[in-house]
């Protein structure tokens, strides 16, 4: 996503996060111009309260919450997305929480379980997301489409959580068909 788009989308609809020295440098570390960090840095943080996610029938049970467990919201640079995290023993698992309205009415989600391998945590994302298709008649409409992608973890720290994401790059809407996928990095910082 281009960082003027990113930049206009977080004034749109504002940040959850403050621009701190660590969160500026993991920002260029992941390409943020000059004039995104600037539009950042000036902007108010607001804390969204989370929206109460549809249960799909097949969807993955929430892991329940234990001792010694973390639990916490972050929020995605890329994205713009928030997301509820618990992290138990081998197991890691994040759903995303700051749905828009009339996403969440149509069954938007994005639910993601991955279990340990080694020092990263592997496994999968599971989405219910919307994408433009072309109306016979010109225009653009919209078509939800349900993904599986692969996710990976490559560390968690109090600071942020950072790894990479199957996303879609090819994709025929009007049959939620992937021809093509890409993978691309991430960063969540933690939600104050």
């Amino acid at each position: 996503m281009a960082p003027e788009h990113i930049a206009s989308l977080a004034q749109e609809y504002g940040i959850t996060f403050q621009v701190t020295p660590a969160i500026e440098s993991d920002l260029r570390t992941v390409g943020a111009t000059e004039p995104l960090i600037q539009t950042l840095r000036g902007l108010t943080p607001k804390i969204v309260a989370p929206r109460p996610i549809k249960q799909e029938p097949a969807a993955p049970k929430p892991i329940r919450q234990e001792p010694g467990q973390i639990s916490q919201m972050w929020h995605s640079f890329g994205t713009l997305h928030d997301f509820r995290v618990q992290i138990t023993n081998d197991l890691f698992h994040a759903e995303w929480v700051n749905i828009p309205l009339a996403d969440a009415r149509q069954g938007a989600y994005i639910r993601t379980d991955c279990r340990r391998k080694g020092a990263k945590w592997v496994g999968l994302s599971s989405a219910n997301m919307a994408f433009p298709v072309r109306r016979v008649r010109g225009g653009k409409d919209t078509k939800y489409c349900k993904l599986t992608l692969q996710f990976e973890v490559d560390s968690v720290s109090p600071e942020k959580i950072t790894g990479h994401a199957e996303s879609p790059k090819k994709l025929d809407a009007n049959k939620c068909h992937m021809s093509q996928t890409t993978w691309g990095e991430f960063t969540w910082v933690p939600i104050e």
